[in-house]
């Protein structure tokens, strides 16, 4: 492992989406790459991105703008996973999966502004991951529809150790099909979690300290069953990283 960057900072913040542009001229998806639920999960580079990709798995929504993925449940899956997903991941460098950061130096956050379509027939849905370099995600944010089917929560999934086989779910607050704003952030080998403002987890992840990670969010579905689909909604993107990246084998 040899460290990359000192310091970096990406921000994007939008009060104001044109309907009519795709999202990557109403967002700054520099340093992003997206993975499709078509048959290959194929990937969406950064500057397909920027260059004004769509899809009917990823677009602009004509009557608000927002930034939408959608996901069947019958779509094609990345290696190792069971689930198809219309999602972004982060990259320090775009040129290498390799260069990550780590949870013990320096302060890395995912910020967004989320909707659940209620257009949908899943119960649920992650919508942002900080995710290891060859290990399970240190965090998975989840959308889970009521047991009355009326309303939605959002849970987290964090692991307890570093062995990425004990994960402990935590209900942090019901958001339903309104807008509301998740924030994911480490500090100092903590992990803070915010829904709409107000902190909701606060824990040392240290133990975490040997894998590199990175930022995704988007519709990561969490059914294999083929009448499902979910549709997620993104009005605000900002991913800020102050601190190094490194180079993980």
């Amino acid at each position: 492992m040899w460290k990359l960057a000192l310091c970096v900072l990406f921000s994007n913040v939008n009060s104001q989406l044109n309907p009519n542009e795709p999202p990557g001229k109403n967002f700054d998806l520099s340093h992003f790459k997206l993975t499709l639920p078509d048959k290959d999960a194929s990937e969406i580079s950064e500057s397909q991105l920027e260059g004004g990709y769509e899809s009917v798995w990823f677009y602009t929504d004509k009557s608000d703008g927002s930034m939408t993925f959608y996901t069947p449940a019958d779509g094609g899956t990345t290696g190792n996973t069971h689930y198809p997903r219309s999602e972004l991941r982060h990259n320090c460098n775009v040129s290498s999966d390799h260069i990550n950061w780590g949870v013990t130096n320096g302060t890395y956050s995912i910020t967004a502004q989320y909707m659940i379509d209620q257009n949908h027939t899943s119960e649920k849905t992650v919508f942002q991951q900080i995710h290891a370099f060859n290990q399970e995600p240190l965090t998975k944010i989840q959308w889970e529809l009521d047991d009355d089917g009326k309303t939605g929560n959002v849970y987290s999934f964090y692991q307890e150790d570093d062995t990425g086989k004990n994960e402990k779910k935590v209900l942090l607050g019901e958001v339903g099909y309104d807008k509301f704003t998740f924030e994911t952030k480490i500090e100092d080998s903590s992990l803070k979690l915010y829904l709409n403002g107000d902190e909701k987890l606060n824990v040392n992840v240290k133990y975490w300290a040997q894998y590199g990670n990175y930022f995704k969010a988007g519709d990561y579905l969490q059914s294999d069953d083929g009448d499902q689909y979910d549709i997620v909604h993104i009005y605000s993107l900002k991913v800020v990283l102050d601190g190094p990246c490194y180079y993980y084998d």
